[in-house]
């Protein structure tokens, strides 16, 4: 199979490697579009090594179709599917654990549904798993649960947008830059404040109307030089 390789001068090239044989418990999957994260750029630049045991390949999420499946489980020879990997995404072929592996929806393209798996997963798990955003809505009624996305302009910071405007929240987002506000507004189409600096003042303004009405949730992406500002903007258990 071909893939691209990183290791000449931090550019990538086709090359070409053995077939792969998945495992007993691995999905084998033809790649027909792989996600593209800032984790596989730090790869790239030799900041971010693949975990022990992962494929020296970048690329955290793809979409195909399915070449072979363990037996008994929910997938077919010809499935349509996306993955979460721990690596190996820029490659012809792709083995992944089964429990990574999901059925890509009718809807989308290959290439938009290899971008689903490493961002929209994490965003949805912080404000639904975690944030339990269902539950507040559901029990909240009126006035609606506001969401505080931090870093909107982020891959996870639009997918996390998009969730929480389709639940029905009321979003408010901090992104830095013009050409980031216009990126979040497109995504938004709701509320947004640009974040200009860590300024505590700004966040305890927030956070007061959040604890008076004690329904908010805020995402955080953590940066050393806003981190107390961040939290100041935060709500008890937000």
């Amino acid at each position: 199979m071909k893939y691209l390789n990183d290791q000449q001068s931090q550019q990538l090239r086709l090359a070409d490697t053995a077939d792969l044989r998945p495992n007993s418990n691995e999905v084998l999957i033809a790649t027909q579009a792989s996600g593209i994260n800032r984790a596989d750029l730090l790869q790239l630049d030799g900041h971010y090594p693949p975990p022990v045991g992962a494929s020296d390949i970048i690329g955290l999420e793809v979409a195909g179709q399915v070449l072979s499946a363990p037996p008994g489980c929910n997938f077919q020879v010809g499935d349509k599917v996306m993955a979460l990997l721990s690596g190996g995404g820029y490659a012809e072929q792709v083995c992944v654990d089964v429990g990574s592996v999901m059925p890509m929806p009718a809807n989308l393209s290959y290439v938009q549904a290899a971008a689903i798996p490493e961002a929209f997963i994490t965003a949805y798990q912080a404000l639904f798993t975690l944030g339990r955003l269902h539950e507040k809505i559901a029990q909240n009624g009126e006035p609606p649960v506001r969401v505080l996305i931090h870093a909107g302009a982020s891959g996870v910071g639009t997918a996390a947008i998009q969730l929480a405007n389709l639940s029905g929240a009321q979003v408010f987002s901090l992104y830095y830059g013009l050409s980031s506000a216009v990126y979040v507004r497109s995504s938004a189409r709701k509320n947004s404040a640009k974040w200009r600096a860590p300024r505590a003042s700004t966040h305890s303004r927030w956070g007061k109307r959040g604890r008076h009405r004690g329904n908010s949730i805020g995402k955080f992406k953590w940066r050393a030089s806003i981190y107390h500002g961040k939290l100041s903007a935060k709500t008890r258990r937000g």
